[in-house]
């Protein structure tokens, strides 16, 4: 654990009631997190004989060939601009001076 020189004090909350406390310094822990392997659940599943029993067929857009579409005139631009929806994100850069 990585110690602070002095405490930083807060306040924290939990349903409603407030309850001083302090930040003493940094620890470093670890979290597992678990996930299947792809390749190895459908091996398996061959094996036993239950992929169609659990396997799901998902369909999904292939945004490559939509842009094709667009480029060969099946899908008009003004189509394809309604189909993009746009996202800004707060970012910070470094902004760098003269000395």
């Amino acid at each position: 654990m990585l110690e602070l020189d002095e405490p930083i004090p807060y306040r924290a909350y939990k349903s409603g009631k407030g309850t001083n406390k302090s930040i003493i310094g940094i620890e470093r822990r670890e979290r597992v997190s678990s996930r299947m392997d792809e390749d190895k659940v459908l091996a398996l599943l061959e094996k036993k004989k239950l992929i169609e029993e659990c396997t799901t067929i998902v369909r999904v857009v292939d945004e490559d060939a939509v842009l094709a579409a667009n480029y060969a005139g099946k899908i008009t631009d003004k189509e394809y601009a309604a189909l993009l929806t746009t996202t800004v994100t707060p970012a910070f850069y470094l902004t760098e001076g003269t000395s």
